[in-house]
């Protein structure tokens, strides 16, 4: 209220000024000081009464929330987070994702940091979709050991203007290829041959896959995408190899290395084999199993998004071994 008055007092002698004691003086040097006085009185109070009215609508609620919510409408604009460095997204994030409750170990905040990083990563990420896996185990008569034959079908997306590479890792040394299929969106159909190497080969080569880390891999099939698929943005891969195991059973496994939207998995086998357990890892809640047929055929389906690390193993054995086991159980157990 006092800037109010200020300003309404400095107004009313500048009109006094103006209109009584300047025509009193005839000196045109003093009347030329005195407009500048009655000007500068003038302007003082205009500002400090429009600088009074804007301090008291600004602290209204209303103009508060007008504020708030242009700032809003601002900030996730795609323009402005466009301009937002990542070091800055990832501080944005840390504030907004803050707990607001002290935790009893101060080591959890790195581990909520961990996962903001990972966050903002996402979009660098390679994915695939449409994720399906259809296997038949069968006995190698010629090689007397059970084998399982496997087609593997996804489509994979570009992701920030790349394709990821073609791999494909083993645990098994007794591994055989076949050439790559990919389908473009025009309906184009391309062949690669892929490469198989054991994981320390690539390595005295100095050859870098995407599966160097893992060193529960022995073999990895690797294959890269020409300049000529640069022109689509996803494409339909087909991949076809077999697994070697030994005479009696092979332990067959598969774990997703990138995230994928829905997977299927089908495995079969032929007479004489049988699925004698299986293992899904990782975090499969939303895995759908079902085993049948007397344990010949296994389904493995999820509608949802499942994240890079999740896989089963199934275990394939000779039928008639497990039966024999089963028996010579029973006849001990009579003894």
């Amino acid at each position: 209220m006092f800037a109010l008055f200020l300003g309404i007092v400095l107004i009313l002698v500048s009109i006094i000024i103006n209109y009584v004691i300047e025509p009193c003086i005839n000196q045109t040097k003093i009347l030329f000081c005195i407009n500048i006085i009655v000007d500068l009185l003038k302007n003082f109070g205009i500002a400090i009464i429009i600088a009074y009215i804007f301090s008291f609508v600004s602290s209204t609620q209303t103009f508060i929330n007008f504020i708030r919510d242009r700032l809003v409408s601002i900030i996730i604009t795609k323009d402005f987070l466009g301009k937002v460095s990542n070091d800055e997204r990832r501080e944005m994030t840390k504030k907004i994702l803050k707990s607001t409750k002290e935790h009893i170990y101060s080591g959890v905040e790195d581990y909520f940091n961990k996962h903001i990083t990972q966050s903002l990563s996402l979009f660098e990420t390679q994915f695939r979709s449409s994720f399906q896996l259809n296997s038949i185990a069968k006995f190698d008569v010629n090689k007397n050991i059970v084998r399982v034959d496997s087609e593997l079908r996804y489509r994979m997306y570009k992701v920030s203007d790349n394709f990821e590479k073609l791999n494909i890792g083993f645990e098994d040394e007794a591994v055989e290829v076949q050439p790559i299929e990919i389908y473009s969106p025009d309906g184009k159909k391309t062949i690669i041959k892929p490469n198989l190497m054991r994981k320390d080969e690539l390595a005295l080569q100095g050859i870098e896959t995407n599966l160097k880390n893992d060193l529960s891999l022995i073999k990895e099939s690797f294959a890269q995408l020409g300049k000529e698929f640069e022109q689509y943005n996803y494409l339909d891969v087909v991949n076809r190899y077999t697994e070697f195991g030994n005479d009696h059973w092979h332990l067959f496994t598969l774990r997703i290395t990138t995230p994928c939207d829905k997977l299927s998995i089908y495995l079969s086998c032929d007479s004489g084999l049988i699925i004698k357990k299986y293992i899904p890892f990782g975090e499969p809640n939303s895995f759908n199993i079902n085993c049948r047929d007397e344990n010949r055929i296994i389904d493995i389906f999820c509608n949802e998004w499942i994240e890079a690390g999740l896989g089963v193993a199934i275990l394939i054995a000779k039928k008639e071994d497990i039966e024999g086991k089963k028996k010579e159980k029973t006849e001990k157990t009579k003894h």
